[in-house]
Protein backbone atom coordinates (compact mmCIF):
# COMPACT_ATOMS: atom_id res chain seq x y z
CA UNK A 1 0.00 0.00 0.00
CA UNK A 2 3.06 2.32 1.38
CA UNK A 3 4.87 1.72 -2.27
CA UNK A 4 1.66 2.79 -4.04
CA UNK A 5 1.09 6.28 -2.55
CA UNK A 6 4.62 6.49 -3.10
CA UNK A 7 4.23 5.62 -6.92
CA UNK A 8 1.09 7.83 -7.42
CA UNK A 9 2.56 10.70 -5.50
CA UNK A 10 5.89 10.36 -8.17
CA UNK A 11 4.04 10.39 -10.86
CA UNK A 12 2.29 13.67 -9.94
CA UNK A 13 5.66 15.31 -9.15
CA UNK A 14 6.85 13.66 -12.65
CA UNK A 15 3.75 15.31 -14.45
CA UNK A 16 3.46 18.76 -12.66
CA UNK A 17 7.13 18.81 -13.45
CA UNK A 18 6.95 18.68 -17.10
CA UNK A 19 6.06 21.54 -19.08
CA UNK A 20 4.62 22.02 -22.70
CA UNK A 21 6.47 23.56 -25.53
CA UNK A 22 5.40 26.58 -26.17
CA UNK A 23 3.23 26.92 -29.16
CA UNK A 24 4.88 28.61 -32.26
CA UNK A 25 3.23 31.60 -33.97
CA UNK A 26 3.39 33.16 -37.61
CA UNK A 27 3.15 36.85 -37.66
CA UNK A 28 2.85 38.52 -40.78
CA UNK A 29 3.49 42.30 -41.55
CA UNK A 30 6.45 44.94 -41.89
CA UNK A 31 8.95 44.38 -39.74
CA UNK A 32 10.18 47.90 -37.76
CA UNK A 33 12.35 49.03 -35.21
CA UNK A 34 10.81 48.85 -31.98
CA UNK A 35 10.51 52.35 -31.34
CA UNK A 36 8.83 52.84 -34.82
CA UNK A 37 6.66 50.15 -34.83
CA UNK A 38 3.92 51.28 -31.51
CA UNK A 39 4.22 54.21 -28.86
CA UNK A 40 6.89 52.43 -26.45
CA UNK A 41 5.37 52.42 -22.66
CA UNK A 42 7.77 49.22 -22.17
CA UNK A 43 11.30 48.04 -22.70
CA UNK A 44 11.40 44.99 -24.19
CA UNK A 45 12.04 44.45 -27.93
CA UNK A 46 14.40 45.83 -30.29
CA UNK A 47 11.93 45.16 -33.16
CA UNK A 48 8.62 44.77 -34.01
CA UNK A 49 5.50 44.02 -35.91
CA UNK A 50 2.55 45.68 -34.68
CA UNK A 51 1.67 44.75 -31.95
CA UNK A 52 3.99 41.75 -31.48
CA UNK A 53 8.08 42.68 -29.81
CA UNK A 54 10.24 40.61 -31.57
CA UNK A 55 13.95 39.25 -30.73
CA UNK A 56 16.14 37.21 -32.09
CA UNK A 57 19.24 35.04 -30.18
CA UNK A 58 19.80 33.56 -33.14
CA UNK A 59 19.07 35.49 -36.38
CA UNK A 60 19.95 39.06 -37.24
CA UNK A 61 16.71 41.04 -38.01
CA UNK A 62 18.06 44.32 -38.90
CA UNK A 63 18.36 43.66 -42.80
CA UNK A 64 14.73 42.62 -42.47
CA UNK A 65 13.27 45.81 -41.44
CA UNK A 66 10.68 47.81 -43.09
CA UNK A 67 10.22 44.75 -45.14
CA UNK A 68 7.06 42.95 -45.62
CA UNK A 69 7.75 39.28 -43.57
CA UNK A 70 6.49 36.24 -42.09
CA UNK A 71 8.32 35.63 -38.77
CA UNK A 72 7.71 31.94 -36.71
CA UNK A 73 8.75 32.60 -33.29
CA UNK A 74 7.56 31.60 -29.48
CA UNK A 75 6.16 33.24 -27.14
CA UNK A 76 8.60 34.66 -24.30
CA UNK A 77 7.40 33.78 -20.54
CA UNK A 78 6.57 35.88 -18.72
CA UNK A 79 5.49 38.20 -21.38
CA UNK A 80 3.16 40.38 -22.15
CA UNK A 81 4.02 43.28 -19.58
CA UNK A 82 1.09 45.81 -17.83
CA UNK A 83 0.41 47.21 -20.98
CA UNK A 84 3.08 45.66 -23.23
CA UNK A 85 2.54 43.82 -26.42
CA UNK A 86 3.17 39.48 -26.67
CA UNK A 87 6.88 38.96 -26.75
CA UNK A 88 8.28 36.52 -29.30
CA UNK A 89 11.29 34.87 -29.88
CA UNK A 90 12.36 34.76 -33.77
CA UNK A 91 12.73 31.31 -34.91
CA UNK A 92 12.92 32.14 -38.41
CA UNK A 93 11.72 34.72 -41.17
CA UNK A 94 11.18 34.92 -44.87
CA UNK A 95 10.60 37.68 -47.25
CA UNK A 96 6.71 38.02 -48.27
CA UNK A 97 6.12 38.10 -51.86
Amino acid sequence: MTSRIFTLLLAGVLTFGCSEEPKKMVVEGILLKASDAFATTYQYGSYGIAPYALRSQTIDLEPWVNQQVRVVGTPIEGYPLSGGPEYLEVESIEAMP
